[in-house]
C-alpha cells in the first residue's frame, strides 16, 4: 500500500507540474499563434495532395534548428541548407508545391493533451523569431501528416487518414528515396497498392554535402514515377527542387514506423528521418 500511495503522490506531483507548464506556455506562445497564417489541418492536407497531386515540403524542429543556425543530430549546420530552408518557407512561387508547417490550436484534426503541449511548447520556443519564417498571406499544410503518433487515431478516423495516404500512391511507380541504413519500409497496411517501387539511397549523415549529385541522380531515375523523400531536411529542399521541374515529390518522414507506433502502441524508433 505504500509502494502505491507513493507512486499515486510521484504522478499527482507530475501532473500538477505538466498543468503549470502548459499554462506558462500558453501564456507565451497565444500573441504568436494569433499570429500564424492559416495552415490546413492534416486530413485537408493529405485530400490536397491526393487530389491535385502537390509536392510536400515539410518544416518540424529540425528545419527551424537549422533555420536559427544549430544542426541536428544528423545533419550538422550548413549555412546554405539553412538560406534554402528559409527561402523555401517564404516561397509562393510554385504552383504544384503545399509547404507544411506546426499545426496550431485552431488547425489541428485532433487536439490531443499530447499535441496541446506540444504547440504551446513549440510557439512558446520559437516566438516571434519562427512567426517572422511564414508568409502571412500563404496558406500552409501541417507538417503533422506523417506524425500520427502526435495523435490519437482510431476507427474511422486511422481508416479515413489510412486511405488518404494510400490514394496518393495508388497503383503509382515509386521511387523511395532514403539514407543508407534507414529504417523505412513498404510495409504492406500502407504501401501494397504500389505498382512498383525502387529505393535511392544518399548519405545516412550530413547528406547535404552531396546535394547536388543527390538530386541529379533522382533526376535521373523519376521519370513517371510518384518521390516519396525520408532524408530529413534535406528532403525538404530536394521536394522544393523536383517541384520546380515538374516532379511530384513528397517528404513523408519516418511515416512507416509511425503507423507501426499506431497499430502497436510503442513509440517508433528514432531513425532521422
Amino acid at each position: 500500500m505504500t509502494l502505491i500511495k507513493s507512486a499515486k503522490t510521484i504522478l499527482g506531483y507530475y501532473a500538477v507540474k505538466n498543468f503549470i507548464k502548459l499554462q506558462w506556455y500558453k501564456h507565451s506562445a497565444k500573441k504568436y499563434i494569433s499570429m500564424m497564417p492559416f495552415v490546413y489541418d492534416e486530413i485537408q492536407t493529405l485530400k490536397l495532395i491526393a487530389e491535385k497531386k502537390h509536392s510536400v515540403a515539410r518544416f518540424g524542429d529540425g528545419e527551424i534548428l537549422i533555420c536559427h543556425g544549430k544542426g541536428i543530430y544528423f545533419q550538422e549546420y550548413d549555412d546554405r541548407l539553412s538560406s534554402r530552408l528559409k527561402e523555401i518557407y517564404y516561397d509562393d512561387s510554385v504552383d504544384n508545391l503545399i509547404i507544411c508547417t506546426a499545426p496550431h490550436v485552431n488547425s489541428c484534426f485532433r487536439v490531443t493533451a499530447r499535441v496541446e503541449l506540444f504547440i504551446y511548447k513549440f510557439f512558446a520556443r520559437w516566438k516571434e523569431t519562427y512567426v517572422k519564417l511564414l508568409n502571412p498571406d500563404k496558406k500552409y499544410g501541417s507538417t503533422f501528416i506523417s506524425r500520427p503518433d502526435a495523435f490519437t487515431f482510431g476507427g474511422k478516423d486511422w481508416e479515413t487518414y489510412r486511405d488518404l495516404l494510400r490514394m496518393i500512391w495508388d497503383q503509382r511507380d515509386v521511387l523511395i528515396v532514403t539514407g543508407k541504413g534507414s529504417r523505412f519500409s513498404l510495409i504492406p497496411e500502407l504501401f501494397n497498392n504500389l505498382k512498383s517501387s525502387e529505393f535511392l539511397y544518399g548519405l545516412s549523415e550530413n547528406a547535404f554535402d552531396e546535394y547536388d549529385e543527390l538530386l541529379n541522380q533522382i533526376k535521373a531515375n523519376a521519370e513517371n514515377r510518384l518521390i516519396l523523400l525520408a532524408m530529413g531536411p534535406v528532403a525538404t529542399v530536394l521536394a522544393f527542387d523536383l517541384s520546380k521541374e515538374g516532379f511530384q515529390a513528397i517528404d513523408i518522414g519516418h511515416l512507416p514506423s509511425c503507423c507501426e507506433l499506431v497499430k502497436s502502441g510503442r513509440r517508433p524508433l528514432k531513425t532521422g528521418y
